[in-house]
């Protein structure tokens, strides 16, 4: 029995020795039964079949050609998995696999076959009648059924854990896809590829909500955006980002371009237009006074008049070299330390800045002292200067904060208490006698005086009010006059003298290549030769400070004004100061701007007054300024003596169809029902009817006045009649019944 022993290895799953009273084949037969492997428990089950539910539960998105969309499509079912997928190959082979077959284990005898079960005879043969090394494969299989079950334990335990991760993860997915917008969507169907991904690239889709389309280039990896109600095509970067890209040349469209798109084009390319060639002879239209001709076959052109700042500033821009004074006021004390000891602070002030100081005498009943400055304005500047730090020296920096505030109160102090013509001295000449003329405040005046200079001198030659107070009309003027676009400001350029001037220049903009507008500066054009530039002169001599306050910050290259199609468009070609349009300032990532007649550039401080038209209009419009004919106010005549013609003639034909209408009692019946359907319209209509069948009825009374005035006179005869005749039988009746009492 020990050398039987010493023969066969016994199987792992004998831990103790053989009990007493037990056979050694009941012993083997016992130690040699497979582990039952153990049931899972209920909550792994559980998890297993909810994981298996949200597979099936997953919302997957495809992309529907024919709606040009994504939509949701139901979850396509999955092959089942064999169960031999989860278990490698080695821990999944039972012992039976890897035993030999039943006819080579009946070769060799085995000891106490009779008495092993049917299902240990595999074993049986595999340690008696087989070799050692087959005998240890079994074993070591058997081993691995076991390492098997524990695996598969620990799998499920993963399994539980992927499951949870699972359930997060969709419901991340579920909260992208509720709040993702179209283009976003796009995007993570090309990052997850294949043929959603292929079915989303290179193809306009359609935004329901913004109306807007998108296009997701493969070869660049950039996403397009046309908005067909601008006719814009932008960049889209990220949500609330989109950069402008170019305007489509015909305008508004409410299909897409092309996908026709060429290289460094940024993956669609803009719409070319071919320009249009000027006809030799354009042809104008015979106009009646105050209507502008128009051309038929013409395009439209652009002129640029630059209006610099000495026509915009009040009493101009003065020459560097030229003299100007001003004063400066000081307290007593300050002013002590101002002049010195025998003037010698003054001395010192003339000898460094070269201004010329002379003090002004003492007023009665005033606190402060005035000392008057005579020089350039950079040598007032650097004179101010310098008396600020004498003050500073002087006093001490409290005591000189001190007295700066007192002078800034007295100042503001001597404002409210001035009239509106001393507040308006400020402005162009004439301003302050303009203030008194219609009793101004100060408050108003100052703000007219702060407005450009043409505006000014324009609202003193033509404000006259006739029925509304004075200073309504004023604010309503002014606020007509500052709308755009400004045409006014072509007449004023007229009444200044400027329209055909040397001060202000007219610019014909190119057709083909547009302009630059700038700064002193020679700009080349894309093919190499010296396109137009429109110069804006700065004066380098008044300094950086001075020049900057007086001309404004002017780049080298401004703006740039460009055609598209038959409009033109001002585009601003710096981030950072920005070109104003129209009153609203633009820059570079702004895009082209579209322009108007009458639209006005402000470049620094410059005005660009922009005139878009025909070439043969714009000349007789400017032809017909000079003749001294004001065709703005006659073109509002025309348009005013136009409509009151029109309702004239609207009033007769009313008043003909009324007096077509049958006699007077199927009007007042006509009459009343159409004041009834009037009356569901609206009131507006039911005072029209009413009033002209009170026309109606007034005209049908003259023509037959004779006839009415008998048959009413008839009428009121027979209804007398009639009364009095019931009156007396009444009174018979009364009569009879007294006598019988």
């Amino acid at each position: 029995r020990s050398g039987f022993l010493a023969t066969a290895p016994l199987h792992p799953a004998c831990t103790g020795p053989p009990r007493p009273g037990m056979g050694f084949a009941d012993w083997r037969a016992q130690g040699g039964k497979r582990p039952v492997p153990a049931e899972r428990s209920g909550h792994k089950v559980q998890a297993e079949e909810s994981e298996e539910e949200d597979d099936d539960e997953g919302r997957q998105f495809v992309w529907d050609a024919a709606k040009g969309e994504l939509v949701e499509a139901k979850k396509a079912e999955a092959e089942p998995a064999t169960p031999a997928a989860s278990v490698p190959p080695a821990a999944s082979a039972t012992p039976a696999e890897q035993a030999p077959p039943a006819g080579d284990g009946a070769k060799g005898p085995v000891e106490g076959a009779e008495a092993a079960p049917p299902g240990d005879g595999a074993e049986a043969q595999g340690a008696g009648g087989m070799p050692p090394a087959e005998a240890g494969a079994s074993t070591t299989g058997k081993a691995g059924t076991e390492a098997g079950g524990a695996a598969t334990t620990e799998e499920s335990s993963d399994d539980e854990d992927d499951s949870d991760e699972e359930d997060v993860e969709a419901a991340s997915r579920e909260a992208f896809l509720s709040s993702a917008s179209t283009p976003e969507l796009i995007k993570q169907a090309v990052s997850v590829g294949g043929a959603m991904a292929d079915g989303v690239k290179d193809r306009w889709v359609l935004d329901k909500d913004t109306k807007l389309y998108f296009r997701y280039n493969g070869a660049t990896q950039q996403m397009h955006c046309w908005n067909p109600e601008q006719g814009c095509m932008y960049i889209w970067k990220e949500r609330g980002k989109m950069d402008f890209l170019w305007a489509s040349p015909v305008g508004p469209s409410a299909t897409p371009p092309p996908l026709t798109a060429e290289p460094g084009a940024g993956g669609v390319a803009a719409p070319a237009s071919a320009p249009l060639a000027a006809p030799a002879a354009p042809a104008i239209a015979a106009t009646a006074p105050g209507q502008l001709g128009t051309a038929s076959s013409s395009p439209a052109a652009l002129w640029v008049t630059v209006i610099p700042p000495q026509v915009l500033v009040a009493g101009g821009v003065a020459e560097p070299d030229e003299k100007v004074s001003e004063e400066v006021e000081f307290s007593i004390k300050a002013f002590a330390f101002v002049i010195g000891k025998n003037g010698a602070a003054i001395k010192e002030l003339e000898k460094r800045t070269g201004v010329t100081a002379i003090a002004q005498p003492e007023a009665e009943g005033e606190t402060v002292r005035r000392l008057r400055l005579e020089g350039t304005r950079s040598q007032i500047a650097d004179a101010k200067a310098m008396l600020d730090q004498q003050v500073v020296i002087g006093l001490g920096e409290k005591q000189a904060e001190r007295m700066q505030k007192h002078v800034s109160g007295e100042l503001l102090a001597r404002k409210r208490a001035e009239t509106g013509a001393e507040a308006a001295k400020a402005g162009v000449n004439g301003l302050s006698a303009f203030a008194e003329t219609w009793g101004l405040k100060a408050v108003v005046a100052r703000k007219l005086a702060r407005l450009d200079a043409m505006l000014q001198r324009y609202l003193v030659r033509h404000f006259k009010p006739w029925k509304a107070k004075p200073t309504n009309a004023l604010r309503a003027y002014q606020a007509a006059l500052l709308k755009h676009p400004q045409r006014w400001r072509l007449e004023a350029l007229y009444e200044d003298g400027e329209l055909d001037g040397e001060v202000c220049e007219t610019v014909a903009v190119s057709y083909e290549t547009g302009a630059i507008i700038g700064r002193q500066s020679n700009v080349l054009g894309p093919e190499g030769g010296e396109e137009q530039f429109i110069e804006l002169e700065v004066n380098e001599a008044m300094g950086g400070r001075e020049a900057a306050r007086t001309y404004g910050d002017v780049q080298s290259q401004h703006c740039r004004l460009m055609r598209m199609g038959c409009d033109y468009y001002a585009w601003a070609q710096e981030s950072q100061i920005g070109t104003v349009v129209d009153g609203h300032k633009y820059r570079e990532h702004d895009g082209p701007v579209p322009l108007r007649d009458g639209s006005v550039l402000g470049v620094g401080r410059y005005l660009l007054y922009c005139e878009v038209g025909e070439p043969a209009v714009l000349q007789r419009r400017r032809q017909r300024l000079l003749e001294g004919e004001r065709f703005w106010k006659l073109a509002s005549e025309a348009k005013t003596q136009e409509g009151s013609a029109s309702q004239e003639g609207q009033q007769c034909q009313e008043d003909q169809g009324q007096e077509d209408e049958p006699g007077a009692e199927q009007g007042a019946e006509s009459g009343a029902s159409e004041e009834e359907e009037d009356e569901a319209e609206g009131q507006g209509v039911l005072a029209e009817g009413e009033e002209g069948s009170t026309v109606s009825r007034k005209r049908k009374r003259e023509a037959g006045d004779e006839p009415d005035l008998a048959e009413e006179s008839a009428a009121v005869a027979e209804a007398a009649a009639e009364e009095h005749a019931g009156d007396g039988e009444e009174d018979a009746e009364d009569g009879e019944a007294e006598d019988a009492a």
